[in-house]
């Protein structure tokens, strides 16, 4: 779409405009269009491509248009303050009434209902907070939104947090930002489906029987050759039916990557420097040598060693990751732990 035309449409605000990637305003429109069609999205970019920036310019556009009530950002208790500063940074002039939920919950509660006929509202708070306030929010907001940060925190399907997410409702859309949409199988991405859309792809049980079973099999080092022709028309179909609700982009995809060392020409803004990873061998203090000694010493631990004790020895691995860092940190993390003698050890220091 013509830039003129987005602006004219009140889809983005001409202030933000010229701060905008090129990936992040085809990310807000196909945000914008999809939610004018009612349907649920996953936005999977790579982590640092803007995630945070496209939803808040996509409120923007939402408020320009009046197309929104309320809606609710669901981000871990951390990043709140964040989500709240990059709004009001992104939506430049627009009167938005952002809320952060961190307050006791009776205290939530009657803030819910106090602005049940608030418009233009965005609430800020965490899946343990939704989960806590469904029926709150059913019975005294007007939620039009739902974007739920880190989204793949909710894969699991058993979790107190995906229900709470999965349950809440909401008029028009809900969005999962990942960069991690699958990490360890299929499941977890027909969990994430299954919240922006509900029943998509059917039930989990069907979607065991018709795509992960299948493509599983098909998989397999020494796949037969149906299995793989059959793997390959389930992930074909299943591709088709959550493409429209899926956009994911790599850093790669959208810049030219260039090495600022070698380049004496400024950075243009499609344009990012080669990541450096700087490794530095820090050794360990004479302190830190000699309780390292001592902990593989110690007698449990060498009997953990040779009972080849899975629990214990990784309590030990831990100890000696923290010793690394600091000493005293072992004092904070093990005082209650199964490794008693780390506080003699300590002690004699």
């Amino acid at each position: 779409m013509d830039p003129h035309e987005l602006i004219e449409r009140e889809v983005i605000q001409e202030d933000i405009y010229e701060n905008l990637f090129k990936h992040q305003i085809t990310g807000i429109l196909w945000l914008y269009e999809n939610y004018m069609l009612q349907k649920g999205c996953i936005l999977a970019d790579d982590m640092g491509l803007g995630k945070t920036v496209q939803i808040s310019a996509f409120l923007g556009s939402l408020y320009l248009g009046k197309k929104f009530n309320q809606a609710v950002i669901c981000a871990p208790a951390t990043l709140m303050e964040y989500w709240r500063s990059e709004i009001k940074r992104w939506t430049p002039g627009l009167l938005l009434h952002v809320i952060v939920l961190d307050q006791a919950l009776k205290k939530r509660q009657e803030i819910i209902q106090q602005n049940k006929y608030t418009k233009n509202l965005v609430y800020i708070t965490t899946p343990n907070t939704i989960f806590k306030h469904v029926d709150d929010f059913a019975q005294f907001a007007a939620l039009d939104l739902l974007v739920v940060d880190e989204g793949h925190k909710a894969k699991n399907v058993n979790t107190r947090i995906r229900k709470g997410i999965k349950d809440l409702y909401v008029k028009r859309q809900k969005i999962i930002l990942t960069g991690t949409p699958v990490q360890n199988n299929l499941i977890e991405f027909f969990s994430l489906m299954d919240i922006v859309e509900d029943g998509i792809l059917g039930t989990q049980s069907e979607f065991q029987s018709n795509y992960r079973n299948v493509i599983e099999n098909g998989l397999k080092k020494r796949a037969l050759y149906k299995n793989i022709m059959r793997a390959k028309e389930a992930i074909a179909k299943l591709k088709g039916i959550f493409t429209p609700h899926f956009l994911r982009r790599t850093k790669r995809e959208i810049f030219d990557v260039k090495s600022s060392e070698l380049s004496e020409q400024p950075l243009d803004r499609h344009q990012l420097p080669l990541k450096t990873d700087l490794v530095v061998w820090i050794p360990l203090n004479e302190i830190q040598k000699t309780i390292y000694e001592m902990i593989l010493d110690e007698q449990s631990v060498e009997a953990a060693v040779r009972q080849q004790s899975k629990k214990h020895i990784f309590v030990v691995i831990i100890a000696l990751k923290h010793l690394c860092v600091h000493p005293f940190i072992l004092l904070h993390s093990f005082c209650k732990s199964s490794l008693p003698f780390v506080i003699k050890v300590l002690s004699q220091q």
